[in-house]
């Protein structure tokens, strides 16, 4: 059954009760790394960036000026564009595939054989480490020792940078000197807190048990390769 089109006053019903609604223009542009599960769609007024279950938007201005967010998504985003053609790969259905993993390796060879005119792979590299501590810092939520901890652990982080660089500099400081500040700033926040475990140690049987579950596993796929092989020669 074909999908009804909303009228006019359903959406404008839509819109009005939207908590955010960012128009599809003529000037959108979209990627999506298949293997990364993550997406990235930046117009004339948005940037967004999203994986799995989240999905975070940046507006183009900001109070300061032009958002620094919107335009390093944007320079990543045109850079994945140029270069989209040598990150495709094909899955076993002859679906094309965009392979983040491959993107940033096809862009570090180019850079490293002096091929990289406009310095796009810093760029990316630069962009690809901010993107992993943002996902990192939203996965680090939740009730189990680990992410509890997780948390705070990047909250004392950044209260130990964010204490540094306000701090006044009667000399300079080597970037070896600021991570050695960073951690001894972070000690002296953890004196006093009650010392838990976060991480238990595996037993013997649950290593057994793992081995066991990945030998299965790989098993499994080996016999799947085999039917697969087998319905093709038929």
């Amino acid at each position: 059954m074909e999908k009804k089109k909303p009228t006019a006053r359903q959406m404008q019903n839509r819109l009005k009760n939207a908590v955010l609604h960012i128009d599809r223009t003529k000037d959108t542009k979209q990627i999506y790394f298949d293997d990364r599960g993550l997406n990235i769609v930046v117009n004339e007024d948005w940037a967004c960036i999203g994986s799995g279950n989240y999905t975070c938007t940046f507006n183009v201005m900001s109070p300061s000026g032009i958002s620094i967010q919107y335009t390093f998504l944007k320079r990543f985003l045109d850079v994945a564009l140029k270069n989209e053609d040598k990150f495709l790969i094909m899955d076993k259905n002859g679906k094309p595939m965009r392979s983040y993993a491959l993107f940033l390796k096809t862009l570090e060879k180019e850079y490293e054989q002096g091929n990289d005119k406009e310095n796009d792979y810093l760029w990316v590299w630069y962009v690809d480490k901010w993107i992993y501590n943002y996902e990192c810092n939203l996965a680090s939520l939740g009730e189990s020792p680990w992410q509890s901890f997780a948390t705070y652990e990047k909250f004392i982080h950044n209260v130990a940078c964010n204490h540094i660089l306000m701090d006044e500099k009667t000399e300079d400081m080597t970037n070896h000197q600021y991570v050695a500040k960073v951690i001894e700033k972070m000690q002296e926040y953890m004196k006093g807190v009650q010392e838990n475990v976060i991480f238990k140690a595996k037993s013997d049987e649950e290593k057994q048990k793992e081995q066991l579950d990945a030998l299965q596993e790989i098993q499994q796929e080996q016999l799947l390769k085999e039917q697969e092989n087998g319905s093709e020669q038929q």
